[in-house]
């Protein structure tokens, strides 16, 4: 009789840009008997890897009113002056010098708050997904005024990892430069300050007394690899 065995080895690795490792193994044997028939088993395994995902791109411009899905605003039981979407304009005279094609804004010397009354409000984001990302770079731009005379002012923007405390990332105060048009803050979040659920929010939280403001324009959150 005749006997036969042939294997056939195929390994494809491909690691530039996050692309899939393949492994294939093929083994054959082939026996041929003394009556001229031929048996023929072919095993073929494949192991694959699944590519990183990274989708994470998010813009809120907030040119539509109400308040965009997916975004919360919340009083927390105080005096007027709460997080709400202005249309677009040119805003003149003190504080505000700016233009907008719409924009969130909390007020905390508006119609509705009386002098003593005191602000704790928040504006917080839909859960974003890091999924496979290496980083996401947060960016928005503000407007933000107050008295240089007094402390009672105060704007915070929070990373929330899903589960988690707020981390800090941007303060305002008596300090930040008051300008007639937009500033840009930023920031990177990186899957370690987050844990397994790889998820987070962000929170933009004013706390003042009868004073002037915070304009917010043009979130945006981008993952890359």
């Amino acid at each position: 009789f005749t006997y036969c065995t042939t294997e056939d080895d195929n390994d494809n690795n491909i690691d530039d840009g996050g692309a899939a490792d393949a492994d294939t193994d093929s083994d054959t044997d082939s026996d041929t008997d003394t009556d001229g028939d031929t048996d023929t088993d072919t095993d073929t395994d494949t192991d694959t890897d699944a590519d990183p995902v990274c989708t994470l791109a998010a813009l809120e411009k907030f040119e539509v009113d109400p308040t965009p899905i997916g975004w919360t605003i919340a009083d927390n039981g105080s005096g007027g002056g709460a997080w709400k979407h202005v249309a677009p304009a040119t805003v003149v005279g003190k504080p505000w010098n700016i233009t907008s094609d719409g924009a969130m804004l909390v007020d905390a010397n508006a119609a509705d708050v009386m002098p003593g009354d005191t602000q704790n409000e928040d504006l917080v984001s839909p859960m974003y997904v890091m999924e496979d990302c290496a980083k996401a770079t947060v960016t928005y731009d503000y407007n933000y005024q107050t008295d240089e005379f007094q402390d009672t002012e105060v704007g915070y923007v929070y990373l929330v990892p899903e589960g988690g405390e707020p981390v800090m990332m941007h303060k305002l105060d008596r300090d930040t430069p008051v300008g007639v048009q937009f500033d840009s803050g930023t920031f990177d979040v990186l899957p370690s300050q987050l844990g397994e659920s790889k998820s987070f929010q962000l929170k933009f939280h004013y706390e003042g007394v009868y004073g002037f403001g915070w304009y917010l324009d043009n979130v945006a959150v981008t993952g890359t690899f």
